[in-house]
């Protein structure tokens, strides 16, 4: 499914996506390919080759802004539309996964089971169903869904039981990009990211958003602080004006990761998206004393006291493990027989006697024992154990 955007722009960095793929070039600081220029939508001309910003912010972090004559074309006040279209996934997509991932695992262990449910019924932490043994049957999938309940696509990654992040091998892909591979998607499906956690954007007006750089301290934000929304970039230039128009009308407090160059750069962005957006925008002193690349998750994980809090607020109730509620339930389903989502309520509402307790949230079995406790799912709605 196709959607379009109305976008206005004179100047600014190339980050078009779609049918057009900004040229890079060599960026004159680290000589590598990775310096994304300024364009001039009215022209439709580059600028000069040295004025852009290097994709390697942390590890570069050369940005060179335009510089303009009296008489240069650009600083006329027209400006041009462009259609933008982008495309979405389908929502089926979203229950048709596996539960079991060494993330999902390691929430479990280190913060209990109050918190793990905390976070899938809000942010679906599922892993990719794949249908033979893949690299990444063990990655977690991080959901892009926007404040209109679109699927844009998923980030999938994998982690150690520490809970951070597996950097060797094949170890991170688009949930796009997969399905492209599998032929189950058309190759010329155009993405548009938005914020991971987007989607809660309209479940409380009033909140503030707290926005960071990756998804994992996304999750462990909204575990720690439950007062705000908690939203990622998916990385330090993922903070885009772009995105940034899902936050028009609301408080957003921004916690970049614990380095000079991050800090800048969302200091200089918190400026762009206040001036567009005349959003209540401002950079937090969280680490601010830090400069080592570290971030709110580190601090977070490293921190037995708010471990202890978190494990004490959300509780851990032992019989609320995906696993254990797969062992008290699954023998009320034959091995190899197909039931649908509606054969499986059936069962499971004349059970809740006996032996069987009374879970306050039926989705929390249904969940379990499908993506932690089946063998197959076959379609939309059917699976097999």
């Amino acid at each position: 499914m196709t959607f379009s955007n109305q976008k206005t722009w004179s100047i600014s960095l190339d980050t078009r996506r779609g049918d057009h793929t900004p040229k890079k070039v060599v960026c004159p600081n680290c000589g590598k390919k990775k310096l994304v220029r300024y364009f001039n939508f009215e022209t439709n001309e580059y600028l000069q080759n040295d004025e852009g910003r290097c994709d390697r912010q942390e590890k570069c972090g050369y940005h060179k802004k335009p510089t303009y004559s009296k008489n240069d074309v650009i600083f006329r006040p027209k400006k041009i539309t462009v259609k933008e279209e982008f495309d979405v996934l389908e929502k089926r997509l979203l229950y048709q996964q596996k539960g079991e991932s060494q993330f999902a695992n390691s929430i479990l262990d280190k913060f209990g089971t109050g918190a793990y449910w905390h976070l899938h019924l809000k942010y679906h932490l599922n892993t990719y169903n794949f249908k033979s043994n893949h690299s990444l049957d063990d990655a977690v999938m991080f959901w892009q869904i926007d404040k209109q309940n679109r699927i844009r696509t998923a980030k999938i990654m994998k982690y150690d039981p520490q809970l951070k992040r597996v950097k060797s091998g094949y170890s991170t892909d688009w949930l796009h990009s997969i399905l492209m591979k599998e032929g189950k998607l058309n190759s010329n499906f155009h993405l548009k990211q938005c914020f991971f956690g987007e989607h809660l954007l309209n479940q409380d007006l009033n909140k503030t958003i707290a926005i960071v750089e990756s998804a994992k301290t996304t999750l462990l934000g909204e575990l720690w602080k439950p007062q705000y929304i908690w939203l990622s970039t998916e990385g330090l230039n993922g903070l885009t004006l772009d995105k940034a128009e899902a936050l028009i009308g609301r408080k957003v407090i921004l916690i970049p990761d614990f380095s000079e160059q991050s800090r800048e750069l969302w200091k200089e962005k918190a400026k762009d998206i206040q001036l567009k957006y005349q959003v209540d925008i401002q950079l937090s002193n969280i680490g601010e004393s830090l400069n080592d690349g570290s971030d709110l998750a580190d601090l977070i994980l490293s921190d037995k006291e708010i471990i202890n809090s978190i494990k004490q607020r959300f509780g851990n109730d032992l019989m609320l493990h995906p696993k254990n509620i797969v062992g008290l339930y699954k023998p009320l389903f034959k091995s190899g027989y197909s039931y649908s989502f509606m054969d499986m309520q059936d069962i499971l509402s004349g059970c809740n006697t006996g032996v069987y307790p009374v879970f306050p949230c039926m989705d929390k079995v249904m969940i379990s024992l499908i993506e932690w406790g089946c063998k197959e799912i076959i379609n939309d709605n059917k699976i097999i154990f």
